[in-house]
């Protein structure tokens, strides 16, 4: 499963980060946008939509051939069947956080960085666990259809990530004027999604 994954997961950077640098290049060119809001952009959106479909694809194909009801009716659970698919998961934390902390000029500073409890690491923080929501996503939708198609897998991915997108800017645009704490807005996103779809999964899918 691991293996089928990664592959995907190569397939969906090199296409949708085909498709950001495209869009890019002109500017990079051009010198108005620097290689590090590129990168950003890669974390937030590239890297969490190829986990996405990288997930909806692995764990689909084998739940439209039965192979996940097939382990449940063995006893296996969908965790013991899916865990192995946090561990790109919390890479593609890792290297967003990375990415948010030294690629973005705005938290780019040795103290903010090792200070531990500033604003910027904890939005860091929270736009890197998007990786591992989407996978959790991923992996609750996809079990949770027999026979899926390719072409319902690219739609449910689209509409999760412009969901989850839209409560996110929506959050932190209350956050921005006091309606939220902003260091609660930043949070309501990963919340709303990741908690539902991690209590889902552990508890062996929908029922």
């Amino acid at each position: 499963m691991l293996t089928d994954f990664v592959r995907y997961l190569l397939y969906g950077i090199i296409a949708f980060g085909g498709i950001l640098a495209l869009a890019g290049l002109p500017e990079f060119l051009s010198g108005t946008v620097e290689s590090g809001v590129l990168a950003v952009e890669f974390a937030h959106r590239i890297l969490p939509l190829s986990l996405l479909v990288s997930t909806l694809f692995t764990v689909g194909i084998r739940t439209r051939y039965l192979e996940i009801m097939a382990f449940n009716t063995a006893g296996i659970s969908l965790v013991q069947v899916t865990w192995p698919l946090l561990i790109p998961a919390v890479l593609g934390f890792t290297l967003s956080l990375m990415v948010y902390l030294w690629g973005e000029p705005s938290v780019a500073e040795p103290a903010t960085i090792f200070g531990g409890t500033s604003f910027q690491v904890q939005n860091a923080v929270a736009q890197s666990s998007l990786s591992i929501v989407a996978v959790l996503i991923g992996i609750v939708v996809a079990s949770g259809s027999r026979r899926p198609k390719v072409s319902s897998r690219f739609i449910t991915a689209g509409v999760l990530m412009v969901a989850y997108y839209v409560v996110d800017a929506t959050a932190r645009a209350l956050g921005k004027h006091t309606f939220l704490p902003i260091e609660l807005a930043i949070w309501v996103s990963v919340v709303l999604a990741g908690v539902p779809s991690g209590f889902v999964w552990l508890r062996g899918g929908w029922r």
